[in-house]
């Protein structure tokens, strides 16, 4: 008896695997399925047949089919029509999902759940319809079924039904699945409080959506690529819009957010290409990162003036205080000086803001955050502050207009792929402060030639200056350690700093001021004012001399493009001032230094100046007089502008000199004005009146006589 148990047992190992205790039994059929057997119940785990228009069986090898498992039919292609038998009451995640040749499938009354993304991706699919018994529908069931047009629901269904084609809750409260196939615009029926996660996600032909007052929650990715909706008006119960909720909404043109939202989740309107404004109601209190990164046409932020937590300024997002720079708009262009009163720089603050050409950041900034910089394309120069001691990972990633880098001389470490791809870049100075660089953070920087080391050589990780430009080569003080040639794998070089001053041969005076080499910071930099005479017309290269053989290159711009270059025939003066900037390199290409000069013409080169401490507030007046010494120029009073006229009524005025640049540091009068009229005005002036819009004081001033 023992012996005939055994044989029976070994038959049954060879044909399949019986249930022992909790182990399943597995068998194969060799024909189109892979399936296992579980106590009496058949599931059916991968389909290997050909394709086409199948009958799933409702029994295998006399065990009914009850399951069809996760990822069953996944990806079967040539699949076109599936029946589904009455004796299957579970279809798995993601069962029948990229079933790109699927048009149609018949769903057994026995089922009575349907996973996870069953049958997504399934983009041939027109139609679906949901038996009575179904109580289950998994998140994304349907998604990304790009010619879906309708969802029907069984009249007996108890969990679920559908309307106009699109998917409810039996009693309509909850949107599930609207199908990606249909067009037009679209009106949520009144009553509907709830819309699902990814409930319209990719329904790429809808174009408007109406969202009734009653919905007070919509869900993660609601609205996630719905590249032809143009509008969306919130309903004023919504308290929270949550993550990826209208994320890649390319044709987004408006969006009126209502005083109930006091949250906006992350990624929310990443990638709306076509918002130009947002207004920040007046009870959002949270903001969360990347809200609304890749919105490049954003040019402004507006935030309700009773918002306690945020303000903009500029156009530019804020905390109420000011301390913190949240987010500037992607699609702002120009420079930009951040405010002296910010400490803290959002994480995506200015990540992907393509037409930011040049930036300054104020001292107290300590970490130049993670992607800060990521894909600023137009970005040619940032200032850096002293304040700085991490450069983090990403920060400059793609920056492939940044053509140079002064980094300040207090950054101890520059993090991963920190400048990776920033292609423009031909030369940049590492401090002595940095002792570490991570790898890759000059990677792919294909224009680097030269990188200049000021102090003793720091830790570097791997590939840091990999596939840079073929010339490249590392430079470093002659008098500091640690380094060999080759360095890292590196070719290197000494080289010394000059530090003698240029000079112009105009008035043969030298330029104040000496400059670390490679700083292009004009922030920081001494911007020097030479005085000329009216007689001249051109300035030209050679009227900068330098000492030391080193040699002088003015350009019209601070990019110092060659295209901007000043030939050696020079540059006509066609006013009273020319601003040109001077780069000044040795023999050998190595010590650069850069100056901004301001060239101003004046009458026999003679040059007055009104000293801060004479400007005093005499209402309107004329009581005090001050007397113009000869002598170098001192700033003007901070938010002043001053005004110089030739008559004393101080209405009808005759422009000797305007000054309209806050902090301008001298005043230029003719010779042989013997006496004018000043105006100390505070704040800006409408110059298109002719007047300015307050006058805060007025001096008379007398000229002595030359």
């Amino acid at each position: 008896m023992k012996r005939v148990s055994l044989f029976l047992l070994v038959l049954v190992l060879i044909f399949g695997m019986i249930k022992v205790g909790n182990l399943p039994v597995y068998a194969e059929q060799s024909e189109e399925y892979t399936y296992e057997i579980t106590g009496s119940n058949a599931k059916i785990t991968k389909y290997t047949g050909a394709g086409g228009a199948i009958k799933i069986p409702s029994t295998i090898q006399g065990y009914p089919v009850t399951s069809i498992g996760i990822s069953a039919f996944r990806g079967c292609e040539g699949l076109t029509n599936i029946t589904i038998p009455d004796s299957v009451t579970i279809i798995g995640n993601s069962a029948f999902s990229w079933c790109t040749g699927l048009t149609s499938v018949t769903i057994g009354n026995g089922v009575t759940n349907i996973g996870l993304g069953a049958f997504s991706s399934c983009t041939n699919l027109t139609s679906i319809t949901i038996p009575a018994q179904v109580s289950i529908i998994g998140e994304s069931a349907f998604n990304e079924n790009i010619k879906m047009t309708e969802i029907i629901v069984d009249d007996n269904n108890v969990s679920f039904a559908s309307q106009d084609g699109v998917l409810f809750n039996k009693n309509k409260l909850t949107l599930l699945k609207y199908p990606c196939g249909k067009v037009g615009d679209y009106i949520i029926p009144n009553g509907v409080t709830s819309i699902s996660d990814s409930a319209f996600i990719r329904c790429m032909k809808m174009t408007n959506v109406t969202i009734p007052n009653s919905v007070v929650n919509i869900g993660d990715s609601a609205f996630e690529s719905c590249t032809g909706l143009t509008a969306v008006i919130i309903p004023n119960q919504l308290s929270t819009i949550k993550y990826n909720t209208f994320y890649d909404c390319t044709g987004l043109t408006s969006m009126i957010l209502p005083d109930s939202i006091i949250s906006i989740g992350k990624m929310a309107y990443y990638g709306c290409s076509e918002l130009t404004s947002f207004t920040i109601p007046i009870n959002v209190t949270n903001i969360l990162d990347y809200a609304f990164i890749g919105c490049s046409k954003l040019t402004q932020f507006n935030v309700d003036k009773g918002n306690t937590r945020f303000a903009s300024q500029d156009g530019v997002l804020f905390n109420k205080s000011m301390t913190s720079l949240i987010q500037y708009p992607s699609g702002k262009s120009g420079d930009y000086i951040i405010p002296n009163s910010v400490i803290s720089l959002g994480i995506t603050a200015f990540n992907g803001c393509t037409g930011l050409t040049r930036v300054n950041i104020p001292n107290g900034i300590v970490n130049i955050s993670n992607g800060l910089f990521y894909n600023c394309t137009g970005l040619i120069n940032v200032t850096i502050p002293n304040s700085v001691t991490l450069i983090d990972d990403y920060a400059f990633y793609g920056c492939t207009g940044l053509t140079s880098m002064t980094i300040s001389n207090s950054v101890a470490s520059i993090g991963y792929a920190a400048f990776l791809g920033c292609t423009q870049m031909t030369s940049v100075i590492i401090p002595d402060s940095v002792t570490y660089i991570t790898d890759y953070a000059f990677g792919s920087c294909t224009k680097l030639v030269s990188v200049y080391f000021l102090g003793n050589a720091p830790k570097l990780g791997n590939m840091v200056f990999n596939n840079c430009a073929p010339a490249f080569k590392v430079y470093y003080l002659d008098n500091k350690t640690g380094y060999t040639n080759p360095w890292n794998s590196y070719p290197s070089a000494t080289f010394t700093i000059s530090s003698t001053p240029i000079s112009s041969m105009i008035n043969g005076s030298s330029i104040i001021g000496d400059v670390s080499i490679g700083s292009i910071d004009f922030h920081y930099t001494p911007t020097v004012t030479i005085s000329v005479p009216m007689t001249t017309t051109i300035i030209k290269p050679s009227d900068i001399i330098a000492q030391n053989s080193e040699v002088v290159s003015l350009y019209t711009t601070d990019d110092f493009s060659n295209a901007n270059k000043v030939s050696n025939s020079g540059i006509a003066i066609n006013c009273n001032s020319l601003t040109l900037y001077a780069k000044v390199v040795n023999s050998d290409n190595l010590v650069i230094r850069y100056y901004k000069i301001i060239f101003n013409v004046v009458n026999a080169a003679k040059k007055y100046a009104i000293s801060n401490t004479n400007f005093t507030k005499v209402g309107s007046n004329f009581a005090a007089t001050v007397i113009i010494d000869r002598g170098q120029a001192t700033s003007l009073m901070n938010s002043k502008l001053l005004l110089i006229y030739t008559l004393a009524d101080g209405e009808t005025q005759v422009f000797l000199s305007q000054n309209a640049l806050i902090g301008a540091n001298e005043v230029v009068v003719g010779v042989g004005v013997l006496n004018v009229m000043a105006v100390l005005v505070d704040g800006n002036v409408d110059w298109s009146t002719g007047s300015p819009i307050a006058k805060s004081a007025f001096i008379t001033i007398t000229v002595p006589v030359i």
